[in-house]
Order: C-alpha cells, then structure tokens, then sequence
C-alpha cells in the first residue's frame, strides 16, 4: 500500500513538472516572440483568438497567425497576474504581454494529451 501512494506521488509530481516546463516554455516563447518555440508545444488543434479573430485552428494556421501578431507587435515582456486549474488535466495562466505597440492580455491554457502536456487555448486581446 505504501509503495502504491508513493508511486502515485511520483506521477502527480512528475505531471506538475511536464505542466511547469509546458507552461514555461509557451510564455519564453510570448516573450520573444518564438513562433517555432510555441508550436512545439501545441495540441493538433488549437482554439486561438487574436484579436477580433476567434477558430479553432491546426498547427500551421496557428503559426501563420501568431508570426502575423509578432511582425506587427514586437514583444518586450511577459509578467503571469493570475494562474489556476480547472481540475487535474488543465492548468491556465493569464497575464500581460508587452510589446511594441502596447500591453495585451493573453491567456495560456493547457491540457492533458497523451502522457504530455500541450497548449489548448491562446487568447490574445
């Protein structure tokens, strides 16, 4: 029994580490407006808004539209005001992305695919 706690343990630990590294490596990205470094992080499918555009898109369409965001907006920073869960597969964080032509408001979600963590939702507004 004790081996069995331990060991779920050990999952959940090792899912909050895949969750961190997912979310840490989106938000680097944002910051320097690394399209490549977003996409590795993406589901197949990726309900995305930028701006007045709201879709679900596949990975080349999300890249298309974020190196359309970033030749426009050069980003500058990125500072997390909010972070949270919508249960044990998802994790969420919202904050500020300073760019050249001003400061939006993003929302980061990801979510449980496969043993992986991945990017479900990028809202920018």
């Amino acid at each position: 029994m004790k081996s069995m706690l331990l060991f779920a343990a050990s999952l959940a630990a090792l899912s909050g580490i895949s969750q961190e590294e997912t979310l840490t490596k989106v938000i680097s990205g944002l910051q320097a407006g690394n399209v490549s470094a977003i996409e590795a992080q993406l589901m197949n499918e990726v309900d995305l808004t930028v701006f007045d555009f709201e879709d679900f898109c596949n990975k080349p369409q999300v890249k298309a539209k974020l190196s359309d965001f970033f030749s426009a907006h050069k980003p500058s920073g990125f500072s997390v005001i909010h972070k949270g869960s919508s249960g044990a597969n998802e994790v969420y964080r919202i904050g500020e992305l300073a760019t050249s032509t001003g400061t939006y408001r993003v929302t980061i979600f990801i979510e449980k695919s496969g043993s992986a963590f991945k990017l479900s939702q990028l809202k920018i507004e």
